[in-house]
C-alpha cells in the first residue's frame, strides 16, 4: 500500500513539473518523439522547417522555445 501512494505522490510532483510548453516539448523528446513547433496562429503550420531534417535535439528545444514561449 505504501508503495501505491508513493508512485501517486510521485505522478502528482511530476505534473507539476510539466508548466510550459517546452517543458512538454522535451518530455516528449525524452520518450522518443520528434518534436515540430507549430505556429502559434495557426496550429497545422510547422513554425521551423523539418522536412528531411534530423528531430530536434534537447537544447535546440530549449533555445526555439527560450526565443519564442509559444510555440
Amino acid at each position: 500500500m505504501a508503495d501505491i501512494k508513493y508512485l501517486i505522490l510521485k505522478k502528482e510532483k511530476w505534473r507539476l513539473k510539466m508548466n510550459s510548453n517546452s517543458d512538454w516539448a522535451l518530455n516528449y523528446a525524452k520518450q522518443g518523439f520528434s518534436v515540430v513547433p507549430t505556429n502559434p496562429s495557426n496550429v497545422k503550420i510547422p513554425a521551423i522547417e523539418h522536412a528531411g531534417k534530423p528531430p530536434l535535439t534537447q537544447e535546440e528545444i530549449k533555445q526555439l522555445w527560450t526565443e519564442e514561449p509559444n510555440l
